[in-house]
């Protein structure tokens, strides 16, 4: 075994194999990306060939990707891979010097102890779509988190520049409510000089089926906030900030309903295999795009 311990910039790697009667031990740190990590693996595997191995599986912690890479170089110069669990190692480093602290060269050791004492976990080779099934499932989730912090942001500037705005967060992000927030009419004096009538007829032409108590609301609503007038050169920051949101905002929204598209596409092409169980709609939650996220991640 040769173990690894990964960070994002070097790998500490530790072996210890027997050599005419007696145990030969290497340790060594090098950088973690593709040409050092070559170069060890083949010297390491010369080596090991050299006193009679017949090759090394190499050992490491998943480490938040940053183990892909020694895994990926490993693999594709035929050597075995596998992993051992981060909290395996921790209790060995209890066991063994009832010390929680950590060192990297200490690590590398404890890996290769969790490994020869059989701590090994399976390291997954997923077929290609599962790949791309796990990742388009990240990409997505990174979109919807993106987006839901845009709309707090966009809330909270709001609420600075409207502050007796008081219609639901669903209206705010409907098509009522992103009309007036990308005509910078969310803005109480802006509002105010366009006037009710005027307002109305904007909406109108944009969107179907706007009421007249809708505008007379958010009348009402800014003659309230015109009383505490802000500057006009904060206003006029905070109207101008509301729609950079929005238009971060629908770009992030944009990203994840065409990864969605992406995934569910993926899913018709498993149920169409027959790699996809059947989806029993009377269960609530139950659809094709979550059925395909939880095969991207359980591969």
């Amino acid at each position: 075994f040769l173990a690894a311990d990964v960070s994002r910039a070097t790998l500490n790697l530790f072996t210890r194999f027997e050599r005419a009667g007696s145990l030969l031990t290497i340790e060594d740190q090098i950088p973690n990306y593709t040409r050092p990590i070559e170069e060890a693996l083949t010297q390491i595997s010369s080596l090991a060939l050299e006193h009679g191995a017949p090759g090394i599986c190499v050992v490491c912690e998943a480490s938040g990707g940053y183990e892909k890479l020694l895994l990926a170089t490993a693999e594709r110069l035929g050597l075995g891979t596998a992993l051992v669990s981060g909290e395996q190692v921790g209790v060995l480093t209890k066991l063994e010097s009832l010390d929680t602290g950590k060192t990297d060269k200490k690590d590398a050791r404890l890996i290769h102890l969790a490994a020869t004492s059989g701590k090994l976990q399976r390291h997954r080779r997923l077929p290609e779509r599962y790949q791309l099934l796990r990742r388009l499932t990240a990409f997505h989730d990174d979109e919807v988190r993106l987006a839901a912090t845009l709309r707090t942001r966009l809330l909270q500037v709001l609420g600075e520049l409207f502050p007796d705005y008081d219609r639901q967060t669903q209206f705010t992000f409907s098509k009522t409510g992103r009309t007036l927030l990308r005509e910078g009419l969310l803005d109480p004096g802006r509002l105010m000089r366009l006037g009710q009538s005027r307002l109305l007829q904007m909406l109108r032409r944009r969107v179907k089926g706007v009421k007249t108590a809708t505008a007379e609301h958010l009348m009402r609503a800014a003659e309230a906030s015109a009383r505490r007038a802000l500057p006009d050169a904060l206003a006029a920051v905070l109207s101008r900030r509301l729609t950079v949101l929005l238009a971060e905002l629908e770009q992030h929204e944009a990203h994840a309903g065409e990864l969605r598209e992406q995934i569910e596409r993926i899913g018709e092409e498993l149920k169409a295999n027959g790699e996809l169980p059947a989806i029993d709609e009377a269960v609530s939650g139950l659809t094709l795009f979550n059925l395909a996220r939880l095969i991207g991640q359980t591969g």
